[in-house]
């Protein structure tokens, strides 16, 4: 038997079983990911929370997947004199993300999944990214 999950469906059951593994933004972004990943196979995917719970990670920025993996996966230090520049952190963001590919699947978490988190408050985060954990 199988039961379609909407993307809310997928929130809701988060919410209710595991409410501090992720962001409603990252949330949002891992459904759509899965959903690609489905789409993309052709197989339906079965609906565990606490088996994505354990197969996916959500870091809120690079300094804490540093503190869990450790400083073999950062990149060399970016110059001072562009260090204030949105330009520079979102390359280096997104240099960091390429490098980690190599090692597992890490999706962002952009702009498009921003929003009220699940408890109603605001939430931006575009330094946020999840990955599958090793």
């Amino acid at each position: 038997m199988i039961t379609q999950v909407t993307e809310t469906d997928f929130i809701d059951a988060f919410k209710a079983i595991r409410p501090d593994n992720f962001t409603y933004n990252g949330l949002k972004a891992l459904y759509a990911f899965l959903e690609e990943v489905a789409d993309d196979t052709g197989e339906e995917i079965q609906f565990d929370v606490i088996g994505i719970c354990c197969d996916f990670v959500e870091y809120k920025n690079w300094a804490d997947f540093i503190n869990d993996y450790g400083s073999d996966f950062d990149l060399p230090k970016r110059k001072q004199s562009c260090s204030n520049s949105s330009f520079s952190r979102s390359y280096w963001n997104e240099k960091r993300h390429d490098s980690l590919n190599d090692h597992t699947i890490v999706i962002p978490i952009s702009e498009e999944f921003t929003g009220m988190d699940i408890n109603g408050i605001m939430s931006s985060n575009k330094e946020g990214f999840i990955i599958q954990a090793f």
